[in-house]
């Protein structure tokens, strides 16, 4: 029991302060074991290679930093599988990112508002206070096409901060060995993947974690 609050504790404390933290998990048990100490189970799915899917998970090629579903604080994966070549983990904390930007820029952002796929509200690109980042590629292209002058530069800016973080080094990389799991704080943390082979084996869990 004393070990069990311990790893809660620290896993808490971890996604807080530096957004991620990894952790062995051995099998599918112990990796619903630890998303349990964090909160609920919404949803588990199976990420591997699919030929006829086009969603980001399953496609072989880089994918882009983004969120997953921005309801949902937690997202973690176990490894059954990785690929043989590399498969890393990217993470971006976007607070680093932010804190780049003159505060003009910062507000611009928080007034802008996304769609949410699967969803009828849209929810900010960017809250402050508590902090929250939402950042889909192919949505914040929706709003760029709208045409709002002082969006479109707010939003430029934010990429452009973020391409430069990634050039400077600062993106972290996570290549998770089978038996080994990963959690984000997906209100904070942009997550993203190197290519793989496109016959790649690399075989993921990933769970969706509610705060209770």
């Amino acid at each position: 029991m004393n070990m069990n609050n311990d790893l809660k504790s620290r896993l808490r404390a971890r996604l807080h302060e530096q957004g991620f933290e990894k952790i062995p998990t051995r099998d599918a048990d112990g990796f619903r074991a630890a998303c349990e100490m964090l909160g609920r189970i919404t949803q588990t799915i199976d990420v591997r290679l699919k030929p006829d899917e086009t969603q980001y998970p399953y496609r072989p090629e880089e994918v882009p930093f983004h969120t997953d579903h921005p309801s949902v604080p937690v997202v973690a994966w176990h490894c059954y599988r990785q690929d043989d070549s590399d498969g890393s983990s990217l993470l971006i904390d976007t607070r680093e990112v932010v804190e780049r930007l003159p505060m003009a820029t910062r507000r611009l952002l928080t007034a802008i508002r996304l769609r949410v796929l699967h969803r009828g509200d849209p929810l900010p690109l960017l809250v402050l206070e508590p902090y929250q980042i939402y950042w889909l590629p192919v949505v914040v292209e929706e709003e760029l096409e709208r045409g709002n002058r002082a969006h479109l530069e707010a939003i430029n800016a934010f990429r452009t901060a973020l391409a430069s973080h990634v050039s400077e080094g600062k993106a972290i990389s996570i290549r998770l060995q089978p038996g080994e799991a990963l959690f984000v704080n997906n209100h904070v943390m942009l997550h993203g993947r190197r290519a793989i082979n496109e016959y790649s084996k690399r075989h993921l869990m990933r769970a969706y974690v509610k705060s209770p």
